[in-house]
């Protein structure tokens, strides 16, 4: 195998055969690989709940606290094992199963299914047909978490921002000296915005004549770059950039996420 591909070399004669043998091979890997699952815990440290995965990517159901999409098997002692067996062929023909492991030390059988509602439907099947053979239904169960002592009606999670202040001042820069005093003669110490508040631009205290620093009021709204940028626009006042300082990002509060 060389980057993904296979190469090989066969007498002309021979070539048809080979290459009809070769298709016959993947196609039967293909169909495996497009029935394989794969399953995926959603929080941590917790089998549930979990994402069912299947080929090409797609999502196939999400499985909540107390619902299954996996039944144990066990053997049941006082059976024989050709009727343990004849369970496990018919659960074999089920839909939407992808997947059998038989557990070493006990032999017994855990089946997986594609969705909850194909295991539910499998399960109820599986112990009547027990019944009917006289193989302890008790020895076939869901696999599925009991922390829970109430149905789940749908996922609880819990979401976290990260929020970031900015800070009670700004600053505006122009290209040249000659804008800036430009500007500073235009708004003469005042410029109004137009959520009715406004700010007094100052030359930059580190005697930088291209830049302007300003003071805001103690609560700034996010959108104040905004403000001020309309505002110099609507003065016909050339800039080159407006931006406010924010501070370090921190987790939300209960009353930040309650408003």
């Amino acid at each position: 195998v060389n980057e993904g591909c296979i190469n090989w070399s066969a007498n002309n004669h021979h070539h048809t055969v080979i290459e009809n043998i070769v298709k016959e091979k993947l196609i039967t890997l293909r169909k495996a690989l497009e029935s394989e699952c794969l399953q995926m815990p959603l929080l941590h440290n917790k089998d549930l709940p979990k994402a069912v995965i299947g080929g090409g990517g797609i999502l196939k159901d999400v499985i909540l606290e107390n619902e299954y999409n996996e039944i144990m098997i066990k053997r049941d002692q006082n059976s024989d094992d050709e009727i343990y067996q004849q369970i496990i062929n018919h659960a074999k023909t089920f839909d939407g199963v992808y997947r059998f492991t038989t557990i070493r030390k006990s032999g017994d059988t855990i089946v997986g299914f594609e969705d909850v509602p194909l295991a539910v439907k499998s399960l109820d099947y599986l112990k009547k047909l027990a019944a009917d053979w006289n193989y302890d239904r008790r020895s076939i169960y869901p696999l599925k978490s009991f922390g829970q002592n109430k149905t789940q009606t749908g996922l609880e999670m819990k979401i976290t921002f990260r929020r970031r202040k900015y800070k009670n001042f700004g600053f505006i820069k122009f290209e040249t000296e000659e804008d800036a005093y430009e500007a500073m003669m235009n708004m003469n110490g005042i410029l109004f915005l137009e959520n009715g508040t406004d700010i007094r631009p100052t030359y930059d205290r580190k005697g930088d004549k291209k830049t302007f620093y300003f003071r805001l009021n103690l609560m700034v709204p996010s959108d104040i770059t905004s403000f001020i940028q309309s505002a110099l626009n609507k003065n016909n006042i050339k800039y080159f950039e407006v931006f406010v300082l924010m501070e370090s990002p921190y987790d939300s509060t209960k009353e930040e996420m309650n408003s």
